[in-house]
């Protein structure tokens, strides 16, 4: 996910952030021990809130990142606008997860690759197309939603450009408004990955869509960025090494099978090659 310039909200104070993995057994606490904040953006299965708690997939993995770290974690719920401003502007969120390694407004955060995700072509499965229909259509002018502050890599950006210059695209401001426009017929289609997806859909929405992965698409890394403003060297350190762990030992492809079928996984190369 890319961040980008958007209007700000008043800014989140550390005294501020809410909790949101309350409750998790821990190593006990070190008296020296940094608090790391890692704001999420609500978003279906990977970050929804339950009866006053966050639940998902992403916090299942910071929930991981938490005993490894030995340290408390807090977790805000925000929209993508004040994450991103919080992060790279005020300093007071210390992680991104999804985050990126490029750097924004001054600011380069350390960055651990932790998973893989594959732009695909989302469109009604009722829709009865052939393959060779489909390609016909789409480059014919088919119309395209998407959700803004997203991004798959170059060759997805370059693909964007393309058709935006073609006046094709109709943005919006999330994934599941782009997703629900196409199941009402109000768009061709989308383009987002499987579990993101399934994430915001739910199993019967999910099923109703056709998913094609887009010739000549590399596959994402993304991962975790961590602030160099926010954290002492120390903690720094601390959190590169405990998400590095996380990969090394599976505890991110653990994570996403508690929330998504097997069926949905198997769609896109979650997991990382071997280093």
């Amino acid at each position: 996910m890319t961040p980008l310039a958007t209007p700000w909200t008043p800014a989140l104070s550390r005294r501020a952030c809410v909790a949101g993995l309350a409750g998790l057994a821990s190593r006990p606490v070190h008296a020296a021990c940094e608090r790391v904040c890692i704001p999420l953006v609500p978003g279906g299965l990977l970050v929804q809130e339950a009866q006053g708690r966050a639940e998902g997939a992403l916090v299942s993995l910071i929930a991981a990142l938490q005993r490894r770290l030995g340290c408390p974690v807090e977790t805000p719920l925000l929209p993508q606008g004040r994450l991103i401003r919080a992060f790279y502007e005020t300093f007071e969120a210390d992680v991104l997860i999804p985050g990126s390694p490029l750097p924004f407004d001054g600011h380069t955060p350390h960055f651990v690759p932790l998973y893989q995700v594959l732009a695909h072509r989302l469109c009604r499965a009722d829709r009865g197309w052939t393959a060779a229909q489909r390609d016909a259509i789409w480059a014919q002018g088919a119309q395209c939603v998407l959700p803004r502050h997203v991004s798959y890599g170059p060759g997805y950006d370059a693909l964007v450009q393309r058709m935006e210059g073609q006046g094709r695209v109709t943005w919006v401001r999330d994934v599941g408004t782009a997703l629900r426009m196409v199941l009402a017929g109000r768009v061709d289609f989308a383009l987002s990955s499987p579990t993101v997806a399934y994430a915001y859909l739910g199993a019967q929405s999910y099923a109703a869509l056709r998913l094609d992965a887009l010739p000549g698409l590399r596959p994402l890394e993304t991962g975790a960025a961590v602030s160099r403003r926010s954290l002492t060297p120390a903690a720094q350190e601390a959190v590169l090494v405990a998400l590095r762990g996380l990969v090394r030992e599976g505890e991110v492809q653990q994570a996403f099978a508690r929330h998504f079928p097997a069926a949905v996984l198997a769609r896109e190369p979650l997991a990382l090659p071997p280093a």
